[in-house]
């Protein structure tokens, strides 16, 4: 007979369920998770693959044994020829025995000759983490019983929004154990709050803090609540709950007391006040009041106009100023000219996201229309103009881009109208809407009048060019009046 250290090496065995893969800085190599063992009904498989001159019969059966080092752990025996779905050996969960091992097998055939196997390791962790005889949770004193978590604590930039809470050190931690804390209505809740997995750093040197966040706190509401955790190893074992500790909670945050801001430049009282365009000729500040409700560290921004609307702006979150001053620019003004609009502002609490703020009581704001005199409007060179001799290329109509608060993104509107001999008004249209841009903002614009278009009117007669001008992108557009009207006679 051949002995087994003449035959090559058969590959090595695998498991069914394979291990977990490695991680860095993990000390146990090829780690089977609990569940791939521990369940009586689906025993751990050890497989194989199928060895040569494979021969079984009742004669002469062929057997393997498992061994995990010296120990054999598993065996199986065949009597007819194998079949390929039965290639593995099941190893009940008393025969694996915690630590590392060198899972190996010993093929013995039907001419009796026996050869050995790769050794392929394994590691067995079947014990819990063990938490320290006093598991609970350490709170910082300002939040331990009989102190509670409070907004005031949360709001302080100090604490960031959050709770720290530093975890007992633990028997038994590895790399890869899983932290889960909880924060329950009653101490049977196992709401989990969120979870962490230990690095290298934290099992040399300190467990890293649990964080409960201001959010969460907020969001599970005030009154008794319980914080407890758990910890589960890589390979599924877990630790007994740890001590739950009772604390009281006052996080919600109280009503705050921040009115209405002011406008400098507007006159009026109360909640409505009024806005002449010449007093915001150089834009407007907006006053944030004293107040007690506004604490250190937090932000504050300023709303102006009306919401999705021309003029419309938003400052960006900032420390409130020590004046209390915001400023708004020119460029918000004149889109607001002719409309009623809210001014507030709003508080952000510590932590909290750009659309989280507390509004403050609303200024409503009546900007009046700039005064029709202090605009300019379209003419001729001439007052008068003769039909019989009218201008072969047309009568120029002009007008310089040119008056207060003139900016991009505003329109001119010109049109003519008089008396026709058929009917009682007639008018036609110069220039529809023209808007204002950056490269012809003061410009002289020029026009024609045709002699086609003065030919339905009664001569002679009065021709009024009109001009108005629309500060909100067309939404609005000033009201005819005396002050933009140009009369041109019309002569034989």
């Amino acid at each position: 007979m051949l002995s087994t250290n003449a035959l090559a090496l058969l590959p090595p065995p695998s498991t069914d369920p394979a291990p977990l893969p490695d991680i860095a800085d993990g000390e146990e190599i090829n780690l089977l998770a609990r569940a791939a063992w521990s369940d009586p009904f689906n025993p751990l498989k050890v497989k194989f693959e199928l060895w040569e001159n494979s021969q079984p019969s009742e004669q002469d059966p062929e057997q393997i044994q498992i061994f995990l080092g010296t120990v054999e752990v598993g065996k199986k025996v065949w009597t007819a020829p194998i079949n390929a779905n039965d290639l593995f050996v099941p190893i009940p969960a008393d025969r694996l025995l915690e630590g590392e091992h060198e899972l190996h097998y010993l093929v013995t055939i039907w001419s009796q000759t026996t050869q050995g196997s790769k050794v392929f390791t394994i590691t067995i962790d079947k014990n819990s983490p063990l938490l320290a005889t006093d598991s609970t949770l350490i709170f910082p004193p300002e939040v331990s019983p009989p102190n509670s978590i409070t907004a005031a604590y949360l709001a302080d930039p100090a604490n960031n929004d959050q709770v720290l809470a530093t975890l007992p050190d633990y028997s038994g931690k590895k790399v890869g154990d899983m932290i889960t804390w909880y924060w329950g209505s009653s101490d049977t809740d196992i709401e989990v709050v969120d979870t962490l997995t230990l690095e290298i750093d934290d099992i040399t040197g300190v467990l890293p803090p649990l964080t409960f966040t201001g959010d969460m706190i907020r969001t599970r509401g005030d009154g008794k609540r319980y914080a407890h955790y758990q910890v589960e190893d890589r390979a599924g074992n877990v630790s007994l709950a740890s001590e739950r500790i009772e604390l009281q909670v006052q996080a919600a945050a109280a009503p705050r007391n921040l009115p209405r801001p002011k406008v400098m430049e507007a006159s009026g009282a109360g909640s409505t006040v009024n806005l002449d365009p010449i007093n915001a000729r150089q834009g407007v500040t907006v006053e944030i009041p004293k107040t007690n409700d506004i604490y250190p560290g937090e932000k504050v921004r300023v709303f102006w106009g009306r919401e999705g609307k021309p003029g419309y702006y938003v400052s960006d979150w900032s420390e409130l100023p020590t004046d209390r001053l915001f400023p708004v620019s020119t460029a918000y003004m004149p889109q607001n000219m002719g409309h009623s609009f809210p001014v507030k502002y709003q508080v952000q609490l510590i932590g909290g996201g750009d659309e989280q703020g507390i509004d403050s009581e609303t200024l409503t704001v009546q900007m009046n229309m700039v005064q029709s005199n202090g605009l300019p409007y379209a003419s001729c060179a001439s007052p008068s103009v003769s039909v019989s001799n009218f201008p072969p290329a047309g009568l120029d109509v002009t007008l310089e881009l040119k008056w207060f608060w003139i900016l991009p993104g505003q329109y001119v509107h010109i049109w003519a109208k008089g008396v026709s001999g058929i009917q009682l008004v007639a008018e036609f249209q110069i220039e529809p809407g023209l808007m204002v841009t950056e490269d012809n903002v003061g410009d002289t614009i020029t026009w024609k009048i045709t002699a086609e278009e003065i030919a339905p009117f009664k001569i002679p007669s009065e021709l009024t060019l009109v001009t108005v001008f629309s500060f909100d992108d067309k939404e609005t557009w000033m009201d005819e009046d005396e002050y933009r009207k140009y009369f041109l006679k019309l002569e034989k």
